[in-house]
């Protein structure tokens, strides 16, 4: 955990040793080339010193001594660059030409701690310190070897150790805080750092762990006193950094937009702190200036990685366009912006970052098809990306794959536990499976890296109100609201927080402040009619609503929500009148045009359960938990749904409809798919010629990934309804033949026509509304 700071005295004393022995070995000549790379090396230029000792290591080839000096160096500057594996490589190296190459042991034995290999890692540092006892660094690490084995009462020792030998190291008294820390002894840990601090008042380690640690034990003004202290001991853009970082927890925003500016004018070159801020708080377009701006300043080495950043940010900006205001422009004008800046930089990104930038500008275009290429390439040009394998979680999550987008996110924290996207959408997906505590854990950690992460602070809130911690999660909210007061999203939160509270005044205010703020906010206006569908609203009352909404000044949000609450009703007629008014109103609602189409299917959809009635006879006892199942798959809630439709099957369900609805939900959530499969043969033996059936046997020998059969399937159910030349509503026929181009298309058989429709179809479609006749 500390050994990225265990580059101090010993350490050095060791490299000073090693280069001075090297330069005692070589001539003139190399001489001189060793002296520039070292000089590289100080200048921090890791790279450009890789590239000079490598010119040098032919000329060793056949001394073994000089060449694991060499190798040794570098290794040390390839960790320093973040080369991990190559640095690891020439370490190696190193050890096995010089079994006494302290360097290459001691580093060898960082690696392996920090990879968790706590037995590899102790016999390097054993070796180390049978040729050096007093070596402060390496009686540190292994403290931490012993930490990972559970061995206590010796890391204790070696952190102790390694303090007796230098009382001003402060990275050994650091570890050992923790350890305390960790064993509840708090105020022994603070008494170390405060200890530590005092013998190197010039270091700022000591002061930031110290602040960490009053954080934690709720300690506010010593926290920003230690991390004061921190910069005053060392003013970089670091400790800036964390202070910034303490002042956003106390929802100080125009302090901490001070002090991030202060950090990025000490390094214009390095630090970017003020834009990433402004990213991660949602401001796309002011993250994407900064950005372009330091680009003009920047070391060429670091182009890559910042240009990915413009991008990410011109990505931002445009998820938070609506769709409608784009006229006929279609989903590419959100990306333009983004396009261009990816092909003006496209030759200095790697393949594997290009590709993740491509799928991202997919995924915000709604190109599922091309989204998932580009992902997949990601993945094989970067095996070792986390953003690769996120971007797939993606595609899988727009795509309705819900357990493949959750194996992609994990996939991703596995080759970097820290990465705070797939932190995110993990929680999220616990936090809807009601796994709080989980959820919790992971939120917390991004908010805690990242505190001005506004979707991080609005999920960690939801999570918290939905454990039951309304308190904190008012809180949280209350920092979001601070971080982006122009942003709707903590108004909803607070909402839904007084919601759950049963607070519904003051809930309506804040979903109608969110409202105000952006008045296309699909959540602040669910949240608004959850308000409403929770109050006694008779007809008589929704119709004043009405009223109130058509009186000057007129409104389309108070109009659809009126509307909305018709159709809970089942007041269809009524519905529509409201959504088409709100239309008149305002042209660009496209919430209204979504809400109309949704109101047309419902009228569908209880004209179809009145169609049962006929059947009542062949339906049995289980007519009760048919028609709730129906009625629960109808309102998105698949899971009250398969366990009704289940319970309808178990009580003598007859008529296929359970059977081949069931089949449908459990292939469109890709899971129990031999079940799904045994349901829509049972579903097609009671109706062996009605195509939407058919369509659901093919949908699920699609979810199977059974292409072939998929294509025999639906190929015949149109065949069928064209032979028959039976009616066949447009839904289920567009299904038919989106299902078939799919299956065409994945099937690799490039011979068969598609008409048109490969490339435009996920296979995870999921049905309006449920077969009920």
């Amino acid at each position: 955990m500390h050994l990225i700071h265990m580059r101090v005295a010993s350490g050095a004393a060791v490299f000073i040793y090693l280069f001075a022995a090297l330069l005692l070995l070589c001539g003139c000549s190399t001489h001189r080339q060793v002296e520039k790379a070292r000089k590289l090396e100080d200048q921090g230029k890791y790279m450009e010193a890789a590239t000079a000792y490598r010119q040098l290591l032919p000329r060793y080839a056949s001394q073994p001594q000089k060449e694991s000096i060499l190798q040794a160096r570098l290794g040390d500057v390839l960790l320093h660059a973040g080369h991990v594996q190559e640095g690891f490589a020439a370490l190696q190296k190193a050890a096995e030409l010089d079994a006494f190459n302290v360097l290459a042991h001691l580093r060898l034995g960082q690696l392996l701690a920090s990879a968790n290999a706590p037995e590899p890692a102790r016999q390097h540092l054993a070796l180390v310190l049978e040729q050096q006892p007093r070596n402060a660094e390496a009686h540190a690490v292994m403290g931490t070897v012993y930490i990972s084995t559970g061995a206590i009462g010796k890391a204790e020792q070696e952190f102790q150790a390694a303090l007796s030998l230098q009382p001003d190291h402060q990275a050994p008294a650091v570890a050992l805080a923790e350890l305390y820390s960790t064993m509840g002894d708090i105020e022994r840990a603070r008494q170390v750092l405060l200890r530590a601090a005092d013998a190197n008042r010039h270091e700022a380690l000591a002061f930031l762990a110290l602040g960490r640690l009053e954080e934690e034990q709720g300690n506010t003004p010593a926290a920003e006193d230690a991390y004061r202290n921190a910069v005053r001991a060392q003013d970089t853009p670091e400790t800036n950094l964390r202070l910034a970082q303490n002042l956003f927890r106390a929802a100080r925003v125009k302090e901490a937009e001070e002090v991030l500016s202060h950090a990025d004018s000490q390094k214009p070159q390095e630090s970017t702190s003020l834009a990433d801020f402004e990213l991660s708080s949602g401001r796309g377009v002011r993250a994407s200036m900064h950005y372009l701006a330091a680009l003009q300043n920047r070391d060429p080495s670091h182009t890559a990685a910042l240009a990915a950043r413009v991008i990410e940010a011109d990505l931002d900006t445009a998820e938070q366009l609506p769709v409608e205001s784009l006229s006929n422009s279609g989903p590419a004008a959100r990306t333009e912006v983004a396009r261009i800046h990816l092909n003006a930089y496209r030759p200095k990104l790697d393949p594997a970052t290009l590709a993740v930038l491509e799928a991202e500008i997919a995924l915000v275009e709604g190109d599922l098809n091309h989204a998932a290429l580009k992902a997949s390439e990601a993945v094989s040009q970067g095996q070792d990306s986390a953003a690769a394998y996120f971007v797939l979680g993606e595609v899988n999550r727009s795509k309705g794959d819900k357990a493949g987008a959750l194996a992609q996110w994990q996939t991703a924290l596995s080759k970097d536990p820290a990465y705070s996207p797939a932190l995110l959408s993990v929680a999220q997906a616990e936090y809807a499976a009601a796994q709080y505590a989980e959820a919790a854990q992971k939120a917390a950690a991004v908010v805690r890296q990242e505190p001005a992460n506004l979707n991080a602070l609005l999920l960690y809130a939801r999570i918290l109100a939905g454990s039951g911690d309304y308190e904190a999660a008012r809180s949280i909210a209350g920092r979001a609201l601070a971080i982006a007061r122009q942003s709707a999203g903590p108004h909803v939160v607070l909402g839904e927080i007084e919601l759950k509270q049963h607070r519904a005044g003051l809930a309506l205010l804040e979903f109608h402040q969110a409202l105000l703020l952006d008045p296309r906010s699909q959540e602040a206006l669910d949240g608004l009619i959850e308000v409403y569908r929770q109050s006694p609203l008779k007809p008589q009352l929704i119709a004043r609503l009405e009223h109130s909404a058509d009186a000057p000044p007129r409104s389309s949000v108070m109009m659809e929500i009126a509307g909305r609450l018709y159709r809970d009703r089942h007041l269809y007629d009524d519905a529509a009148r409201c959504f088409r008014r709100a239309l008149e109103i305002d042209r660009q609602r496209g919430t209204a045009v979504v809400a109309l189409a949704e109101n047309t299917v419902a009228r569908q959809s209880d004209e179809s359960l009145q169609q049962l009635q006929p059947l009542a006879g062949r339906l049995g006892g289980s007519a009760d938990a048919l028609l709730s199942a129906i009625k629960a798959q109808e309102e998105h809630r698949d899971d009250q749904a398969m366990s009704g439709y289940e319970l309808a099957l178990r009580q003598g369900e007859q008529t296929g409809i359970a059977a081949n609805n069931l089949a449908w939900l459990y292939a469109w959530k890709g899971q129990n798919l031999d079940r799904a499969l045994e349901l829509a043969k049972l579903a097609r033996d009671h109706s062996p010629a009605n195509p939407a059936v058919l369509d659901t046997v093919g949908f699920v020998y699609l979810a199977r990934r059974e292409y072939s059969e998929a294509v025999k399937v639906l190929k015949e159910a149109i065949a069928t309804t064209d032979a028959t030349h039976a009616t066949v509503d447009a839904e289920t026929q567009n299904s038919l033949h989106q299902h078939l181009a799919e299956a065409i298309a994945r099937s690799g058989d490039k011979g068969e026509p598609t008409n048109g429709m490969i490339g435009k179809f996920s296979i995870l479609q999921k049905p309006s509304a449920p077969v009920s006749n």
